[in-house]
């Protein structure tokens, strides 16, 4: 049985909130890390403001601020039982309550919670705008790990002290989104996720090591993918993006630095697709996506204009777009744009005109696999592949005529 929210007035009307499972949530504004709901635009709530108890002898909810209020059905408590139905309000955000079975989206066994004293950190791996992954091992299985602990980098903010805030609580909310996408995916072609933590301020995620380097790593290195491995690299992106849209949920952050190429002893290679933290769900029964309208994020050379116009109305195009501009990127080392790199936001936002024809770039593109590629970049959804399953079946298509042709 999952506890589900539906707010119905105050800044986040229209949100939805799910609870998977029985446990203890604190409902509180966006900032501390151990607020399970979090409400970034509601500033009458405070950081921790109520707690809920859900259990199989029912849910109970207590107020845990004691200069915030707590109404239930119009009436203001202290604590008091929550059943399917009631109104609760706090701050300025009314919303719902009602049981509903559990999400189909979610794991059945959730993600376990881990302490971050169960492991031995080692060497920083990578370090992003909102965390840094360090290797790890488990003391007590000795199983080689990664730690991605949040460490928002707020320097961009300088010393204001009310923006530096504002950021961190916003750094919070996409942290948190990503541990609640990874309870969602499973897939071979997905970095997977081991468990989760938070203790006090601490928030990490449990991952899988990658021993390898990532896309842009291998194209910067090594120069761009002969044709098999391109083709396999395109295959498994497609098919991670395929698996992530059937669960409701769209990447919007896809490019060569999210794509890992792990590598086992033999050199065989597999791709994983990692970092969903500005993930979007289209599932009702988890949470609505963090961004703001009109706040683009992810890396700008890879997004698809209209998301670059207005993130928050991300569909699966958007992910089409960056899977075609990711391959686009593994066969050029150029961005879909090419060497001009003078276009401002709002030429990327536009989009048409500014392609630059990949066997310009790279004569040795088979026509092809090229056309796949750049009707994947169509900077008009109507005239983009539909699907990241549509692309792929394109491609595969084209790799079959073209080992016809070499077999006769």
């Amino acid at each position: 049985m999952d506890l589900v929210f539906d707010l119905t007035e105050g800044p986040d009307i229209g949100r939805r909130l799910r609870f998977v499972g029985h446990g203890t949530y604190v409902l509180g504004r966006a900032g501390d890390p151990d607020a399970d709901l979090q409400l970034p635009t509601d500033a009458r709530m405070s950081r921790r403001h109520a707690e809920v108890d859900f259990g199989p002898e029912g849910c109970h909810i207590r107020l845990l601020t004691g200069t915030g209020s707590l109404e239930i059905d119009g009436q203001r408590v202290e604590a008091a039982p929550l059943r399917s139905g009631s109104v609760l309000r706090m701050g300025a955000t009314s919303m719902t309550v009602r049981f509903t079975e559990a999400s189909p989206a979610v794991r059945e066994n959730a993600l376990p919670r881990r302490r971050l004293e169960a492991f031995e950190l080692e060497d920083e791996l990578g370090r992003g705008a909102m965390g840094c992954v360090y290797a790890a091992r488990d003391r007590a299985t000795g199983e080689a790990v990664a730690i991605k602990r949040f460490e928002p980098d707020l320097s961009w903010a300088g010393e204001d002290a009310d923006l530096r805030t504002s950021a961190n609580e916003r750094a919070v909310g996409y942290f948190l989104r990503e541990m609640e996408l990874s309870a969602v995916l499973e897939h071979p072609h997905i970095v997977r996720t081991l468990g989760i933590g938070r203790e006090k301020e601490e928030l990490f995620l449990v991952m899988e090591r990658i021993e390898g380097c990532t896309l842009m790593e291998r194209v910067r290195i090594h120069g761009v993918l002969d044709m098999p491995l391109l083709l396999k690299v395109a295959r498994a992106l497609l098919d991670a993006l395929t698996y992530a849209h059937a669960k409701g949920i769209i990447h919007r952050d896809v490019c060569p630095s999210n794509l890992l190429l792990a590598e086992d002893p033999e050199g065989r290679i597999t791709p994983k697709l990692g970092d969903f933290g500005i993930g979007k769900s289209m599932a009702a029964g988890v949470s609505a996506a963090l961004t703001r309208t009109g706040e683009a994020r992810g890396k700008e050379h890879f997004m698809a204009p209209e998301c670059l116009r207005d993130a928050k109305r991300a569909t699966e195009a958007v992910d089409v777009f960056s899977a075609g501009a990711t391959l686009y990127y593994a066969l050029t080392g150029k961005p879909w744009f090419g060497d001009n790199r003078k276009h401002r936001w709002a030429d990327l936002a536009r989009g048409t005109g500014l392609l630059a024809p990949l066997r310009e770039v790279n004569p040795d593109v088979p026509e092809a696999i090229a056309a796949v590629i750049e009707k994947a970049l169509a900077p008009r959804i109507e005239d983009r592949y539909t699907s990241a399953r549509e692309v792929r079946d394109a491609l595969d298509a084209a790799a079959a005529a073209l080992a016809g042709a070499d077999d006769k």
